[in-house]
């Protein structure tokens, strides 16, 4: 039974590790899109409502 626990936690951190290396390619994608680009930052942060802002807010907390 321990084993199975120890396994299914395990498994949930590679899953959340994944979640989060892709979070940091599309931030990267991001970053390199908006960089010295005032007209592109202006687009991301007003794009629906600041829909990027309040997203990216609740992944961090």
């Amino acid at each position: 039974m321990a084993i199975d626990s120890y396994t299914a936690l395990e498994n949930g951190g590679e899953r959340e590790a994944g979640k989060l290396m892709a979070l940091e390619r599309i931030l990267k994608c991001l970053e390199n899109v908006t960089l010295m680009n005032k007209d592109n930052q202006s687009y991301l942060v007003i794009f629906d409502g600041s829909l990027l802002i309040s997203k990216l807010l609740k992944s961090v907390f």
